[in-house]
């Protein structure tokens, strides 16, 4: 009766060993599998965010040409699909958080911090000025004088969008910048064409 003892608690044992071996096996195999995906779908969330920047960077293209023909609302409309449609801030976030796990360059990751946390508002502020202008009446066509001073600031929000723009994108290597340059190919075609037009279609 103590041989049988001995022979059930040993066979306990060795069912016991091998159910912590099996979970053990599988613990390292999902430990190296789980960085690796988390790791590709990390990136992919990457160069989604750097496609945005370039998608931006092309939709704000018209405004300043609309501005200057005192097209106003169409202006606005490409400033609010930037801040609305494209998710800017929501990008610019992903963005930012990932890119010290992509670049070595830590100059370029704080001047892509700093550029980020003003590029939103930027786009606010052009899009504020601009609506600004809409109410300053003119009888003949021609820009009063009480509209120029916030017709300038409109230039100075478009070349800082744009430079910021710039700086976010040299977070990324080449690769990803390739990658990210066909995906916002792709996304702009499924954009609203009213997006693309400029002066000479008006």
């Amino acid at each position: 009766e103590g041989k049988s003892i001995r022979e059930y608690t040993s066979n306990k044992f060795s069912t016991f060993a091998k159910a912590l071996a099996s979970m053990v096996v599988v613990t390292l195999s999902s430990s190296n599998v789980r960085p690796s995906l988390a790791a590709t779908v990390k990136e992919e969330d990457f160069i989604s965010a750097l496609a945005t920047m370039i998608e931006a960077k092309i939709i704000i293209k018209p405004t300043q040409e609309f501005v200057e023909v005192q097209a106003y609302d169409k202006a606005r409309t490409n400033l609010q699909f930037i801040l609305n449609q494209l998710q800017l801030q929501k990008k610019l976030t992903v963005l930012i958080q990932n890119s010290i796990d992509f670049c070595d360059d830590m100059d370029a990751i704080d001047a892509a911090q700093e550029a980020g946390n003003r590029l939103t508002n930027t786009v606010i502020q052009y899009d504020s000025t601009v609506y600004t202008c809409v109410f300053i009446p003119t009888d003949d066509g021609t820009v009063p004088p009480a509209a120029e001073k916030y017709r300038k600031q409109t230039k100075d929000f478009y070349n800082s969008f744009n430079s910021d723009i710039d700086t976010l994108l040299k977070v990324a290597s080449e690769e990803q910048l390739s990658k990210a340059q066909s995906l916002a190919t792709l996304n702009l075609k499924s954009r609203p064409p009213v997006l693309f037009k400029n002066v000479a279609s008006l």
